[in-house]
């Protein structure tokens, strides 16, 4: 598997709005013309995911400081996985 990458139309990062919504923020699946909204922990994978695209999920986890296996990883994988369904970021 790849890296993964944000796809640009789908979210906007704005460092003094973003903290103002506590990091809570919309995204916009451009295929179905959906807006979504997710919370600090979803914002801060995609802003990662962002800043420094092509980053594995294991690389990912290493960031953000996710044990292998956890519950939270396993989170984390699930979100990675709905973003991915819903054309926010893609994988290669």
């Amino acid at each position: 598997m790849g890296g993964f990458f944000i796809n640009q139309y789908s979210i906007l990062f704005h460092p003094e709005l973003d903290r103002l919504n506590g990091y809570k923020t919309i995204i916009w699946n451009v295929g179905d013309d959906r807006v979504l909204m997710i919370n600090r922990s979803g914002y801060e994978l995609l802003k990662i995911i962002n800043e420094r695209p092509g980053l594995s999920r294991e690389e990912i986890s290493q960031l953000v400081g996710l044990r292998s296996n956890s519950a939270e990883e396993q989170n984390a994988t699930a979100f990675l996985n709905q973003m991915l369904a819903e054309n926010i970021i893609f994988e290669k």
